[in-house]
């Protein structure tokens, strides 16, 4: 196989059919996974390797993308728009999305 490819969101629809369909290019994926059940079960079957993590969670995202060369991010938008609140404790005016941990963990 060659370069590794990880996979968020890849217990939905459209990150099922990416895993499947990157395997099947014979590419090592890793399927990152909000937790272990029968879908990611299923992607362990295809060959994916199988960790579980948040995408909200920087130090999860920072291990899930040790050693991979590339990264196919998938996200609900509306599981992940959760509002960040400031350090007094002041909602937040921006969201803290999935994508930012990514960006922080690649530097």
């Amino acid at each position: 196989m060659s370069s590794a490819i990880l996979v968020t969101g890849a217990t939905g629809a459209t990150g099922r059919a990416t895993v499947h369909e990157l395997r099947s290019r014979g590419l090592k994926v890793r399927a990152l996974v909000h937790k272990i059940d029968s879908r990611s079960e299923h992607l362990s079957k295809l060959g994916a390797e199988v960790v579980e993590g948040d995408l909200l969670d920087f130090l999860s995202v920072r291990s899930a993308l040790e050693g991979m060369q590339r990264r196919w991010l998938i996200e609900s938008v509306r599981a992940s728009f959760q509002p960040t609140p400031m350090p007094d404790g002041r909602p937040a005016i921006f969201p803290r999305m999935p994508g930012d941990n990514f960006a922080k963990a690649e530097r």
